[in-house]
């Protein structure tokens, strides 16, 4: 199971995103992003959301998440 960190980072890449394109979109320097790809800390839910909601993404992917379970 990858981190929220890793899947972070693999969808900021499949976006063809830098750290600051990213962190441009949603409001953060590339500094937070680059601590949340090495999981050095984690955003609050209503970030998560935020970035759910801006890059169309599951809440799923980011957290790896069995639905079945």
């Amino acid at each position: 199971m990858k981190t929220f960190g890793e899947n972070l980072k693999n969808i900021r890449n499949e976006l063809g995103l830098t750290q600051k394109q990213f962190g441009d979109k949603i409001g953060f320097d590339s500094r937070t992003i680059c601590n949340w790809e090495k999981s050095r800390n984690t955003p609050s839910i209503y970030i998560v959301k935020r970035i759910c909601k801006i890059f169309n993404i599951d809440l799923y992917d980011l957290f790896d998440f069995d639905e079945e379970k």
